[in-house]
């Protein structure tokens, strides 16, 4: 009985320890398409970010504005496309940071016509949307707006859920 509460004991502090280095997070939603899908589960690095900033490409978790059915804030997993001190802004769903097309390998079907007029990403945020543009709701929504780098969470690094693509999450673009 001693042994089994002393390897109990242990496996909560392993667990303990991974968990301020790595966190496990369902993918909900289908914002992320093709991505990632509803139901993924994804492990989220809450240490990628100590000593280099985020990237543009980056797959992030962050708490939002949105609230959940409990009243709670909710995570949201986005893909950054803007840096702080950027300037984007979508004309016929083509998206323009600095003036520049960005080519992201996502699909702009359905987005021809959609506009959104210049922002300037402030200084300590990011431009977080979702791969799939259409069904999600991101920076362009004035209830998410720019990400604060205080409010996210982590980088997405490994997909473990479902098992049959299981693999490194890439930064894209």
């Amino acid at each position: 009985m001693k042994t089994f509460v002393k390897e109990i004991a242990i496996a909560a502090v392993v667990s303990f320890i991974l968990m301020q280095f790595v966190r496990p997070v369902n993918v909900s939603g289908r914002s992320m398409e093709p991505s990632l899908s509803s139901g993924d589960g994804v492990f989220v690095s809450r240490v990628a970010y100590k000593r280099t900033p985020p990237e543009r490409g980056d797959i992030v978790v962050f708490k939002s504005g949105l609230k959940d059915d409990k009243g709670k804030n909710k995570y949201l997993i986005k893909r950054i496309i803007a840096l702080p001190g950027e300037k984007i802004k979508i004309e016929e769903g083509r998206v323009l940071v600095d003036g520049k097309e960005l080519v992201d390998n996502v699909s702009l079907e359905g987005m021809e016509g959609y506009n959104m007029p210049e922002v300037i990403v402030e200084k300590g945020h990011y431009f977080c949307v979702g791969d799939n543009r259409l069904h999600s709701t991101d920076s362009r929504s004035a209830n998410v707006g720019t990400v604060p780098m205080s409010k996210i969470l982590g980088k997405v690094v490994y997909r473990y859920m479902p098992f049959d693509k299981m693999k490194a999450v890439k930064t894209m673009v």
